[in-house]
């Protein structure tokens, strides 16, 4: 047993590329939830787009890099999806 050297935990990140926002003309809602088993996953315009990353620590804090035509970012306080 090792103390104070532990690595740690690696998450298991898969990419999120390839997904399109606001093709049908609304502005995008994109969001991100992290569930009780430690699996992110994606939101798209209120659609759940799956597991992106596995075994994500907590606390986490989302970062986002905005390109393009955005004119709002909202934080909201932790809820569960309907």
């Amino acid at each position: 047993m090792s103390t104070g050297d532990q690595q740690p935990e690696q998450s298991n990140i898969r990419p999120a590329g390839g997904i399109t926002c606001g093709s049908d003309g609304d502005d995008p809602r994109v969001g991100v939830m992290v569930t009780t088993k430690a699996e992110l996953h994606l939101w798209v315009n209120g659609s759940d787009r799956g597991v992106i990353a596995t075994t994500v620590p907590t606390p986490c804090f989302a970062f986002f890099e905005l390109r393009g035509r955005y004119q709002q970012v909202s934080v909201l306080p932790p809820t569960h999806p309907s």
